[in-house]
């Protein structure tokens, strides 16, 4: 008798646990905080947003950016993507090869990236209606650090 692996249990064991953020509206013309990283340093394994609100037809650009909070450092780790008119069900993720300037794509698989203590920001140049719910997973480096929805 065979035993399957739950994927719920399969995709902690690979990427670590997920930390979900509800649905909310992107940050109107401003920087947000969509994820806090607290206690230390962890490997962000995966970073996927879900369009779950369609987005409004206010030409709207976004990038993704993370924030080390001991020195006041931060760095894009995409560049801008237009998310105008996205429908509901729409995927969000950073690019398989990607790397910092390199623009959001409509898919799920990423990048590995490892971040301090700090936050894991979102950046708009208007006002969307949107909404999206963002999944994080990630992997502790520091005893005792983790990740919390913003």
């Amino acid at each position: 008798m065979s035993n399957l692996v739950q994927g719920r249990a399969l995709l902690q064991a690979n990427y670590g646990p997920t930390v979900v953020r509800a649905a909310a509206a992107l940050p109107a013309t401003a920087t947000g905080a969509l994820f806090s990283v607290v206690g230390g340093n962890v490997m962000i394994t995966n970073l996927v947003g879900v369009v779950a609100t369609a987005m409004s037809a206010t030409a709207t650009n976004l990038k993704l950016n993370v924030l080390n909070t001991a020195t006041t450092g931060n760095a894009d780790i995409s560049a801008n993507v237009l998310v105008t008119s996205l429908a509901v069900g729409t995927l969000l993720g950073l690019p398989t090869l990607g790397s910092a300037g390199t623009a959001l794509v409509y898919a799920v698989q990423n990048n590995e990236f490892v971040i301090g203590a700090g936050s894991i920001r979102a950046i708009t140049d208007a006002t969307n209606t949107g909404t999206v719910k963002w999944y994080c997973n990630y992997i502790a480096l520091d005893p005792g650090a983790y990740v919390v929805a913003a």
